[in-house]
């Protein structure tokens, strides 16, 4: 199920993280897949740590996050979801929400053992 999961995946985006359990070995992926592995800090923490792993692994601005059990995943079905937050983000900024001069990006801070400040948005126009 998680080939399935990657394949589709790597269709729709130009890098595919999986995250695996501390101690899990990696699977075998797929021939050409562009898929590469990210560790959960602790083991047991559950799936918004596999979450949060993937997405500090990240190397682009969108994350697109499903299961790896997911036999029925379907390219369509991502491609929506990734024109759903394209038309998302354009709206934010055409009522104003955002403000198309700044650079901004939402900040998923750590979480495991301290919940304070998760979920903000964070200027990073000096950056």
């Amino acid at each position: 199920m998680l080939q399935h999961a990657v394949l589709r995946l790597g269709e729709v985006c130009s890098e595919v993280i999986v995250v695996l359990a501390p101690e899990t070995p990696e699977p075998p992926m797929p021939i050409g897949a562009p898929a590469r592995f990210a560790r959960d800090p602790t083991e047991g923490e559950g799936p918004l740590a596999g979450v949060h792993a993937g997405l500090l692994a990240l190397g682009t601005e969108l994350g697109l996050v499903t299961g790896g059990d997911m036999p029925d995943l379907q390219t369509r079905v991502l491609l929506e979801m990734l024109q759903v937050a394209q038309e998302a983000e354009v709206e934010a900024y055409r009522s104003g929400l955002l403000d198309p001069n700044e650079k901004r990006r939402f900040e998923f801070r750590e979480y495991i053992g301290n919940t304070e400040g998760a979920g903000e948005w964070t200027d990073w126009s000096a950056s």
